[in-house]
C-alpha cells in the first residue's frame, strides 16, 4: 500500500512542480551546468542507487568532501536559491517513482558516511526500510547547513553531534513505524518547508 500511495504521489507532485523543472533546467543549461547531481547513495537493504538533486554546486564539489555549511564557496547563486527553498530535493519524486525511495523514511546517505558514522546494527536496522525524501533526521537537522556554520570544527561536529543523534532518530523511526506516523512526518514536513520558505524570502519577517 506505502509503496502504491509512493508512486501515485511521486506522479501528481511531478506534473505539479513540471514548471519549477522547466525554469531551473533553463537556468542551468544557459549556465552551462549539469541539471542534476546525481550521486551514489544507500538504499533498501544497504544497496545503492542514484539520487536525484538539482546541481547547486560547482563541477567537481563532490570530490572536496560530502559535508557543506550556508556559506560554501562551493555552492553557485542559483544552489543557494535551491537550498534555502528546499527546491534542491524535488527531483527525487523521480526516485520514488522509480521505486527506490518512499516520501517518508530514513535520509539516504553517501555510502562512505554510512560506513563511517554508522554501526552494522544501526545501519542494518535504518536501511531495512526504504529511505525518503523526509524523516525524523531530516526534520530535526532541517537546519543542518546553518548549525555547521556556527562551529568551529565541522568535521568533529558532525561526527560526533549530528550522526550519533541521526541514527537514534532513524532507528527509533523504523521500530515504530505506522502509517500514521508517516503521515505525521508528511504534514509536518510540508509545513516547516511551507513557513520556512516565508521565513527566508520575505525580508524582515520574524523568525
Amino acid at each position: 500500500m506505502k509503496e502504491a500511495v509512493d508512486r501515485l504521489g511521486a506522479i501528481i507532485g511531478l506534473i505539479v512542480t513540471s514548471p519549477i523543472f522547466l525554469v531551473v533546467i533553463i537556468i542551468l543549461k544557459i549556465q552551462r551546468e549539469d541539471v542534476f547531481f546525481l550521486q551514489e547513495r544507500v538504499g533498501l537493504n544497504q544497496k545503492s542507487f542514484r539520487m536525484y538533486k538539482f546541481t547547486t554546486m560547482v563541477k567537481g564539489s563532490e570530490r572536496q568532501g560530502t559535508i557543506s555549511t550556508s556559506s560554501d564557496r562551493r555552492i553557485t547563486f542559483l544552489g543557494k536559491f535551491l537550498r534555502k527553498t528546499n527546491l534542491n530535493e524535488v527531483p527525487q519524486l523521480i526516485n520514488v517513482l522509480k521505486g527506490e525511495m518512499s516520501f517518508v523514511g530514513p535520509r539516504p546517505l553517501p555510502k562512505s558516511e554510512v560506513e563511517r558514522h554508522y554501526s552494522n546494527r544501526d545501519r542494518t536496522k535504518i536501511y531495512s526500510v526504504k529511505p525518503g525524501i523526509t524523516g525524523l533526521g531530516s526534520l530535526e537537522f532541517s537546519d543542518e547547513d546553518e548549525r555547521l556554520d556556527k562551529v568551529n570544527d565541522v568535521e568533529r561536529y558532525f561526527a560526533e553531534v549530528i550522526m550519533p543523534r541521526k541514527a537514534e532518530l532513524e532507528t527509533w523511526y523504523v521500530d515504530n513505524w505506522s502509517i500514521f506516523l508517516d503521515v505525521k512526518l508528511f504534514f509536518k514536513t510540508i509545513f516547516k518547508l511551507f513557513s520556512s520558505f516565508l521565513r527566508k524570502l520575505i525580508p524582515g519577517r520574524k523568525r
